[in-house]
């Protein structure tokens, strides 16, 4: 029996060699790791714990409760501080100007609402008054008014046929002067029908003779 014989193995590629190691082809360069980048705010950190390290408790309590104090000292033991507290303040300038602003409309908008209070006061009482002065002039315009006027009209000319009919009797009953008693018995008549046409146009709505 003849013996089987493998077939061959496929080459490796370029970047390998037989015995598996890396070839000389190039690659691209590792990225740093971020551990590797450097932190001034750690340095600075650390300076401070370095600093707060040989402190009693005393010491530590006085840095604490005194105000500034820790501040001073954070600056005095970090090379960056002095630094980033100017950028600090340079970051807090803007909103510390828009605070002035905010501070100067709000003074401009208390004055304006006290300002709208008291003209909405002034205008209450104004109102006020003005609805007393309506009411007292519609009263004294009462007896003008046309209900009024046609009752005292109604009014008038029943007095006056009253006081005709009252002359004629007192003439029947007891006499007189015949001329006298008829030119002031015409007149009032007159004033009578005067008073019922008067009253007729205005009871039609033919008020002034319309």
């Amino acid at each position: 029996m003849s013996s089987v014989i493998p077939p061959p193995l496929p080459p490796l590629p370029p970047s390998h060699s037989r015995n598996g190691s890396l070839s000389s082809t190039p690659h691209p360069p590792t990225p740093p790791q971020p551990h590797a980048l450097h932190s001034p705010t750690a340095d600075a950190d650390r300076a401070l714990i370095e600093g707060l390290k040989g402190k009693s408790v005393a010491e530590l309590k006085e840095l604490l409760e005194t105000e500034g104090l820790l501040e001073a000292f954070w600056e005095s033991q970090s090379p960056i501080a002095k630094e980033y507290r100017q950028l600090e303040r340079e970051a807090w300038k803007p909103n510390e100007e828009l605070a002035d602003r905010i501070m100067s409309i709000r003074t401009t908008l208390d004055l304006c609402r006290t300002d709208t209070d008291a003209k909405l006061r002034d205008s209450a009482s104004l109102y006020r008054t003005w609805r007393q002065t309506e009411e007292h002039m519609y009263s004294a315009l009462s007896p003008l008014s046309p209900p009024s006027l046609q009752q005292h009209l109604n009014a008038c000319t029943t007095s006056a046929s009253e006081v005709s009919d009252a002359l004629a009797e007192s003439f029947l009953e007891e006499g007189g002067d015949l001329g006298a008693f008829l030119r002031t018995y015409r007149e009032g008549r007159k004033t009578v029908r005067l008073g019922e046409v008067q009253g007729q146009r205005w009871a039609e709505g033919r008020v002034g003779g319309l």
